[in-house]
C-alpha cells in the first residue's frame, strides 16, 4: 500500500516456523522483531542481526517466546523522526516533528527503540537517549516527513490520533517504518 503512494518502507519479510509467508529481497543489516506484539515488547540489542547465523537465532527466540511469526525487515540507519497526527485523512494535522536521539549511546549499540530505551528506566540506553522536537532539518525534508507523516498517506484509516515514525537516512531518504494507531501518551520523555 505505502509503494502505491510513492512512501518509501524497508523491505521486509514475514516466517513462522520455516515458512516464508511474503518476502522481499532483503538484505543485512535487518531488524528481527515479534510480528504481533506493541511497545516494543521483544525488541532489544539482539534484534539487529548481521549474518544468516543471528537471523536464524533471532527468529527461533521470536518463535519460542511469543510463539509468533517474525518479521524481518531491512535494519534503516538513520534518524528516527515521528510525526504525530491529529484528527483524521483531509482534516489530519501535523503536530511538530520529534526525534528520538540516540547520538549517545555506545558505539556498536544498535540505534533501535528498543524496550530498555522506552520503559526501563535504570538501564543506560533508556537515560542515554532523548526525545525532542527535531532539528537542524531543511525545509525540504520536513516537508516530504510531514507528508509521510500526516494522515493523507495510507495512513490515512488513522483515526483522531496517530503517530507515523520513520527513518531518515543519511542520503536523506524517508522511510516509513510503523503506523501507530495508539501510540504511548505519557508525559515522560520517551515515545
Amino acid at each position: 500500500m505505502f509503494a502505491f503512494h510513492g512512501i518509501r518502507t524497508p523491505y521486509f519479510a514475514t516466517s513462522y516456523r520455516g515458512s516464508i509467508e511474503h518476502a522481499h529481497d532483503i538484505a543485512f543489516p535487518l531488524i528481527v522483531k515479534p510480528l504481533a506484539e506493541d511497545g516494543s515488547i521483544g525488541i532489544n540489542a539482539d534484534a539487529v542481526v548481521t549474518s544468516v547465523k543471528e537471523l536464524m537465532e533471532r527468529m527461533q527466540d521470536i518463535q519460542n517466546e511469543f510463539d509468533s511469526p517474525a518479521i524481518i525487515e531491512e535494519y534503516i540507519e538513520g534518524r528516527e523522526i515521528y510525526a504525530a497526527i491529529l484528527g483524521s485523512y483531509e482534516s489530519a494535522q501535523a503536530l511538530p516533528l520529534v526525534e528520538l536521539d540516540f547520538s549517545k549511546l555506545p558505539k556498536g549499540t544498535p540505534k533501535i527503540a528498543s524496550y530498555d530505551v522506552k520503559f526501563e528506566k535504570d538501564a543506560d540506553a533508556y537515560k542515554l537517549t532523548k526525545s525532542a522536537v527535531a532539528e537542524d532539518l531543511d525545509e525540504e525534508t520536513v516537508t516530504r516527513l510531514t507528508e509521510n507523516g500526516s494522515g493523507r498517506s495510507p495512513c490515512g484509516e488513522l483515526r483522531d490520533y496517530g503517530r507515523i515514525d520513520m527513518r531518515l537516512s543519511a542520503k536523506g531518504d524517508v522511510y516509513v517504518i510503523e503506523a501507530n494507531p495508539n501510540p504511548w501518551l505519557s508525559s515522560s520523555r520517551n515515545l
